[in-house]
């Protein structure tokens, strides 16, 4: 009986230390821009030589920020389906294809020929704040065949943020899509 109650005991202890399962980390994506109007249906290729964005954001886990006390939130719950980096630079050349129905766009490290224009993008700061905004601070520049740069900005776009994660990626999309809009609307000139 006393080895009964020992194993008992040993059996509750041993659930106390794993305690109840925990909950299932949910996973984002980034989603392309949906009805976006063509800009140009020029045919030319266009390279996304690279996107440069801070460690802390080139991660799977999903960062906000307390605009506040500007603490930053890295949620182990709440991810990206894989590191933000690669994930921004697909949407980015998807949401291109919307504006430039026509163009070859690539990133440059798929392709041996030199793009008729190039862009590379810098971002400085992609903060989301829930019931508030998220603001996406970002320079870009677009150079020629040449090498000549024909473009170079820093913009700074912003979107509502609500109190979800949800909410969070819907903008980050937005964002995406809006820098894409820029990327369009400069590469054709």
């Amino acid at each position: 009986m006393k080895k009964i109650i020992a194993l008992f005991c040993c059996c509750l202890a041993l659930a106390g230390c794993l305690g109840s399962p925990s909950k299932p980390a949910q996973f984002y994506t980034l989603t392309d821009v949906t009805g976006g109007k063509a800009i140009s249906q020029k045919s030319f290729t266009l390279s996304i030589d690279s996107v440069d964005m801070p460690n802390y954001l080139d991660r799977p886990q999903i960062v906000t920020m307390d605009k506040q006390s500007g603490q930053v939130n890295v949620s182990e719950m709440n991810r990206w389906v894989e590191p933000f980096g690669h994930l921004f630079q697909r949407t980015l050349i998807n949401d291109l294809y919307q504006y430039l129905p026509n163009a070859v766009i690539t990133n440059t490290l798929l392709t041996l020929d030199k793009a008729d224009k190039s862009v590379f993008v810098q971002i400085n700061q992609l903060n989301a704040a829930f019931n508030g905004q998220a603001t996406l601070d970002v320079l870009c520049k677009i150079r020629d065949k040449d090498g000549k740069v024909i473009y170079e900005k820093r913009s700074v776009f912003t979107e509502s943020v609500g109190d979800s994660y949800d909410s969070v990626s819907t903008a980050a999309s937005a964002l995406v899509g809006k820098l894409a809009k820029l990327i369009s609307q400069e590469a054709i000139r």
